[in-house]
């Protein structure tokens, strides 16, 4: 058997349960490793195949190792068991008996690719998409084998901690903010360890060592080095966040967000973990509210589709009581909506409000004029209560068949991209829908009314996508989808035939109780197109079947309508009332109120504020 340790000529090996420790505790640092990415997600279903891929691949490299196989066979090793691994346990549906084929090698890199774009397209906490856990379980892997060999092999010790330490730096330096000073302890315990057993190594494999194999000097230098880097640690973690400075800004502000109160803010498609909710959270209550409105309670709104996905790229700047003035049309009457929010089981950077807000109160947050979205910095918490104020317009379809033929140049160039690529048939399909019409609005129910014609299908058993081949599928073959498939397949069509269109993603209105009341559960997650028409700004239209904007039949021509609590593949239809109606479909521009979160006395800190 090959020696396990680069040793001194003339030393004996070290003893066997001093080498297993050092192994252990390089394990360890990379498992710490692999614990500093759960700042990147917003929840941690990724842990458990990255862990077992990352100690996997420390066995592997230890059992190579003590068989005596060199460098070369335990690279080819690894390399064949990395693949097998990978598509028995990632990719399984793509294999023939548990082997791996061209489909598997082909899905492989389709997710690496959606993963390539979508992480320039996030921020953290980004859902945990399939592209995310592959290229994380690649990683870890290689890490493994990687430190392992350093360590083992060539006894560049120090060397060996750079693959788990990169891994736990690059997750800090991108992570959210939450779990910052327990994950940090748990690495600097691990890397205190590796260097602890590495250091006894280093002196059992040398000549004149200090004792014997035999001895208990290196398991008391272990247990006092062990004792005395715990007390470093805690006491790293309990002064360090009273040291002066500890909460003071970067000195060199890398993120956008910290080089002014404007930061830009590059955000991943909700669309990402819609489904999820609507199925695996159905019956979770994720918010309250109190309002005197039904509403769609949105979160943001998507402008840039690459083919594959919708994402936003906005610019939030920090705001307190009133928002910004986004007013750009002013052909609508409307009336002051306000909403008292109580956060339960959502995650989200994004505030739930009914647009338009003109201002808010009760809570930090960040606010993007384009796309007339709240931003936090962090996710939102258990128990988080703020104020928004809206304005909600009231819209028919005689004075919409009015609008101008043409939008904004600003507004056009952004909102009716679409990628080189797009599909000719789709785009075929677009224009034969609307051929005969003559105006913005009524191009838009033609595509709106092609999806409620009953030749459609709301279905949840659908996989998720919305672009490229998912969206020629939806439209041309299966033609069975949820709010995803619809909201993507109108805007991309919309933007095909010059309306400028994005992505709005939100929540129906919930249950309303006997006090008013509105719960808002997972079901209620929804997505919706908004079309821009001139003198109104955006104007929300809804192609999914079974669901309905409050209070918009008018010009959409459909009832209110949402997914019931028993089963969210049917919906409710709230019946006419005789009650003034209250729009939701608001355009961009809006002239704020002149009263404000804040501005009635007597509000405290928790309060907050009256509008």
């Amino acid at each position: 058997m090959a020696t396990d340790t680069v040793a001194s000529p003339g030393a004996a090996p070290p003893p066997g349960w001093l080498q297993t420790s050092a192994e252990a505790a390089l394990t360890l640092l990379t498992v710490a490793g692999v614990l500093g990415l759960t700042r990147l997600f917003d929840d941690a279903s990724f842990l458990l195949p990255v862990l077992a891929f990352a100690v996997a691949g420390h066995v592997l490299a230890i059992g190579c190792r003590r068989l005596g196989m060199g460098p070369g066979r335990t690279a080819a090793l690894a390399t064949a068991g990395l693949a097998g691994a990978l598509s028995l346990i990632l990719l399984p549906e793509t294999t023939r008996f548990g082997i791996p084929t061209a489909t598997t090698l082909s899905q492989a890199g389709q997710e690496l690719s959606d993963a390539l774009v979508a992480f320039r397209d996030v921020v953290a906490p980004a859902p945990v998409v399939p592209g995310f856990v592959l290229a994380a379980a690649i990683a870890v892997w290689t890490i493994a084998v990687v430190a392992d060999t350093a360590a083992f092999r060539s006894g560049a010790r120090v060397e060996a901690v750079v693959p788990a330490a990169t891994l736990f730096i690059f997750g800090a330096a991108l992570g959210a903010p939450g779990l910052r000073l327990p994950l940090t302890a748990l690495f600097l315990a691990a890397l205190l360890f590796h260097w602890l057993t590495q250091r006894l190594l280093t002196h059992a494999c040398t000549p004149n060592r200090m004792t014997s194999d035999t001895g208990g000097g290196p398991r008391s230098l272990l247990r006092s080095g062990a004792v005395l880097g715990a007390g470093a640690v805690v006491a790293a973690v309990v002064v360090g966040p009273f040291l002066p400075g500890a909460e003071a800004g970067a000195v060199i502000p890398w993120r956008a967000g910290e080089r002014d109160g404007s930061g830009s803010r590059v955000t991943v498609s909700p669309l990402v973990d819609i489904r999820s909710r609507i199925v695996d959270q159905s019956d979770v209550e994720v918010f309250t509210v109190a309002a005197d409105a039904r509403s769609y309670w949105r979160l943001t709104s998507l402008e840039i589709f690459d083919g594959r996905i919708w994402s936003s790229r906005g610019q939030y700047q920090q705001v307190d009581g009133r928002l910004p003035d986004s007013s750009a049309d002013d052909l609508a009457a409307t009336q002051t909506a306000v909403q008292d929010y109580e956060i339960a089981a959502l995650a989200s950077i994004w505030l739930p409000a009914a647009y338009l807000a003109v201002g808010i109160a009760g809570t930090d947050a960040r606010f993007d004029v384009d796309s007339g979205s709240l931003l936090t910095e962090e996710e939102t918490a258990s128990g988080l209560t703020y104020r928004v104020e809206s304005e909600l317009r009231s819209l028919d379809a005689e004075e919409l068949d009015q609008v101008a033929s043409t939008a904004p140049a600003a507004v056009a160039e952004t909102y009716t991209a679409l990628p080189p690529d797009f599909s000719p048939a789709v785009m075929a399909e677009a224009a034969r829908l609307i051929d005969g019409s003559s105006t913005q609005y009524e191009r838009a129910r033609r595509l709106q009314d092609h999806f409620r014609d009953g030749a459609f299908t709301y279905d949840l058993s659908i996989a998720p996508g919305h672009g490229g081949d998912d969206l020629e599928r939806f439209l041309f073959e299966t033609r069975r989808g949820y709010c995803e498939q619809f909201a993507g397949a109108f805007a991309a069509m919309a933007r095909a035939v010059g309306l400028p269109a994005r992505v709005a993603v939100g929540f129906t209105p919930g249950e309303q109780d006997a006090e008013g009341l509105f719960h808002v559960r997972g079901l209620n997650a929804h997505a919706w197109p908004e079309v821009f028409l001139s003198g109104y700004g955006w104007v929300a239209f809804e192609p999914t079947p079974g669901r309905g904007i409050p209070d918009a039949e008018a010009y959409t021509g459909i009832p209110e309508q949402q997914a019931t609590p028993a089963d969210p593949t049917t919906a409710t239809t709230r019946p006419p009332t005789e009650a003034t109606t209250v729009p939701t479909s608001v355009p961009a521009g809006q002239q704020a109120p002149t009263t404000v979160p804040g501005d009635t006395p007597g509000g405290g800190a928790d309060d907050p504020g009256t509008l």
